[in-house]
C-alpha cells in the first residue's frame, strides 16, 4: 500500500509522455474520416469493422507519431521543439503502435492489412522527405488517402470511396502545410526546408488552395462542406501558431457534417457525434503540447 503513490506518480508521467508523443489531438479526427470511409462502401457495418475502423487509426497513428520522432531526435533539438529524445521509448512506441495496428487490420481481412501497410510506408516517407517542400505535404496527405482505401475495401469496395479518400488526403495536405505555417520559425533553427520557411507568404495561400480542391471532392458527399471554405480563409488572420490548431478544429467540425448525413441509423450517428465532441479535449491537449509558455515533459 505504501508504493501506491509512487505507482500512481509514474503511471501518471507515463500517460502525459504517451499523450505528447502520440499526438492524440488528431486521432479521433483520423479515427472519424477512416468510419466514414468504410460507411460510404458499407453503409450498414457489422460491430466487428466499426471497431476495426476506430482502432486502426489509433494505434497506427501513436506509432507513425513515434517513428517521426525518432528519425527527427537531432532536427528537434536544434529547433528546441521540447520533445522526448528518449530512444527506447520512441522504437518501443514505433513497435507497439504498427504490430498494434496490424493486429486490429488483420480482424477487418487483407484489404484492411493492405491500406494500412501502404500507409505505414507513406508514413515512412514523409519522415524522410520532411525537407522536401510540398513533396512532403502530399506524402502526409498520401498517408490517410491509404489508410481510408483500405477501410472502404474492407466494406466491400474501395472504388465508392476513392474521391472521399483522396479528399481527406488533400485536406489533411493542408493541414500539414498550416503546420508548417506554425512552425516556420523552429524550422527554421533546425535547417529544416519548408514551403513556409521559403516562401513564407505564398505557404497560406497555397494551403487555402488545397483546402479548396479538398473541399471540391468532399462535396460529392454533402454540399455542406462547403461552409467551411470560408472558414478556412479566415485562418489568415489568425495568429501563426494557432492556425493549425484552428485548421484541426475545422476538420473535425467538416467530419461531424460528413459523417451525420452518412449516417444510416442512430447508432452510427451517434458514434459519429461522441468522435466529433472530443475536438474539445483534442483542442485543450493540442494547447498543452504547442503552446511555448507551457513546461514539455522530457
Amino acid at each position: 500500500m505504501t508504493h501506491t503513490p509512487y505507482r500512481s506518480i509514474q503511471l501518471s508521467h507515463l500517460l502525459r509522455r504517451l499523450l505528447r508523443t502520440g499526438r492524440f489531438y488528431s486521432i479521433p479526427y483520423l479515427s472519424l474520416a477512416t468510419l466514414c470511409s468504410l460507411i460510404i462502401a458499407d453503409p450498414y457495418p457489422s460491430a466487428l469493422l466499426v471497431a476495426v475502423a476506430l482502432l486502426v487509426p489509433l494505434c497506427f497513428a501513436v506509432g507513425i507519431a513515434a517513428l517521426n520522432d525518432l528519425l527527427h531526435i537531432s532536427r528537434d533539438l536544434r529547433a528546441g521543439r521540447g520533445r522526448t529524445t528518449d530512444r527506447n521509448w520512441l522504437l518501443g512506441l514505433t513497435i507497439g503502435g504498427s504490430v498494434s495496428a496490424l493486429g486490429c487490420a488483420g480482424l477487418g481481412g487483407l484489404s484492411m492489412i493492405f491500406g494500412l501497410l501502404g500507409s505505414l510506408i507513406a508514413g515512412v516517407l514523409y519522415a524522410l522527405w520532411k525537407s522536401i517542400p510540398l513533396v512532403s505535404n502530399l506524402v502526409r496527405g498520401l498517408t490517410t488517402t491509404v489508410l481510408l482505401l483500405g477501410a472502404a475495401g474492407m466494406g466491400g469496395g474501395f472504388v465508392s470511396a476513392l474521391l472521399f479518400a483522396v479528399g481527406v488526403g488533400i485536406l489533411d495536405s493542408a493541414g500539414n502545410l498550416w503546420g508548417d505555417v506554425r512552425d516556420q520559425e523552429v524550422d527554421q533553427r533546425a535547417g529544416t526546408i519548408t514551403i513556409a520557411t521559403l516562401y513564407p507568404s505564398l505557404a497560406p495561400w497555397l494551403a487555402i488552395g488545397l483546402h479548396a480542391v479538398a473541399t471540391t471532392l468532399l462535396a460529392t458527399i454533402t454540399p455542406f462542406v462547403w461552409l467551411g471554405l470560408p472558414l478556412g480563409i479566415l485562418l489568415l488572420k489568425a495568429p501563426s501558431l494557432r492556425v493549425h490548431e484552428h485548421f484541426l478544429q475545422l476538420k473535425y467540425l467538416t467530419f461531424a457534417v460528413i459523417g451525420i448525413s452518412l449516417a444510416p441509423a442512430f447508432p452510427l450517428a451517434l458514434v459519429i457525434i461522441c468522435l466529433s465532441l472530443l475536438v474539445v479535449p483534442a483542442s485543450m491537449l493540442y494547447r498543452r503540447i504547442h503552446t511555448p509558455a507551457t513546461p514539455l515533459t522530457p
